[in-house]
């Protein structure tokens, strides 16, 4: 128990750090937001699906080795998604911020961006958890929190990027 304990914590301390020290990168904010889509995040929620697996194991032919294979595939799909909505998620946390610095937003801006991190950090880790799992094979990896943490951090900004996007 108290292996797993530690193991628990290690892994919380390393998705900490990646996302509290994670390198910015110099971007054109306006363009990136123009072909900005919180929808292409949608796959993330079938792509752990169990049935695709069922399925695989009742075709004719079907052999173990198939099934690791796809599930390391899956798994590597599904991390490089994860990597790049963190990325776009911070993308919007700049927006917010460079709004709120520019002072024309509300000053519940703030409050709203610090709510999205919250949410995000909470559900992000929690699907960190699900794929170390899945990829033990003692788990499943279930994405539908973060994809819509991420749909509404996206769409508190909708309204106020629309006149800088046109």
């Amino acid at each position: 128990m108290a292996l797993l304990s530690f193991v628990f914590l290690g892994l919380l301390a390393w998705i900490f750090s990646r996302l509290a020290f994670a390198r910015r990168e110099q971007i054109d904010l306006e363009a990136w937001w123009s072909s900005y889509s919180p929808d292409r995040y949608r796959p993330m929620r079938r792509m752990m699906s169990r049935r695709d697996f069922d399925y695989l194991r009742s075709e004719p032919g079907f052999r173990p080795e198939m099934l690791k294979r796809l599930r390391r595939q899956r798994a590597a799909a599904f991390a490089a998604y994860l990597r790049a909505m963190r990325a776009d998620f911070a993308r919007l946390q700049m927006v917010g911020w460079a709004l709120v610095m520019a002072g024309g937003v509300s000053p519940a801006i703030r409050d709203e961006l610090f709510r999205q991190k919250v949410l995000f950090t909470r559900n992000y880790c929690q699907v960190q958890l699900g794929l170390l799992a899945y990829r033990l094979g003692i788990g499943s990896v279930d994405a539908s929190g973060l994809v819509e943490a991420m749909r509404a951090a996206s769409a508190s900004f909708q309204p106020l990027m629309a006149p800088s996007a046109a």
